[in-house]
């Protein structure tokens, strides 16, 4: 039997708006785009998102923005599951299993 691995999952804040960057994407060079940006007029950087969207945030020097990096192990999994497994049985049931 494997060993459940952690899942790590980044996400950039721009100007209030919460992205999941898709696995894959080359943090540091989103980063350094955003950057260039801020110091210039203005720019257009582009990042694919977790559900296969892209998108391109016009990036300008008042423009705020945040990375954050979250990491997920197997115990958060297992409970992240548990509790979606209560949410079913409690629309199954239309109460949870404590009330009946």
């Amino acid at each position: 039997m494997t060993t459940p691995q952690a899942v790590t999952r980044t996400s950039v804040v721009v100007d209030g708006v919460r992205f999941d960057l898709a696995p894959g994407q080359d943090i540091a060079a989103i980063k350094a785009d955003m950057e260039l940006a801020v110091r210039g007029a203005a720019a257009f950087v582009d990042f694919a998102l977790v559900d296969n969207r892209r998108v391109e945030a016009l990036i300008t020097p008042t423009s705020q923005i945040a990375f954050c990096t979250e990491t997920f192990g197997p115990d958060a999994q297992r409970r992240a599951g548990e509790a979606l497994e209560d949410v079913a049985l409690t629309n199954l049931f239309g109460g949870t299993l404590d009330d009946f």
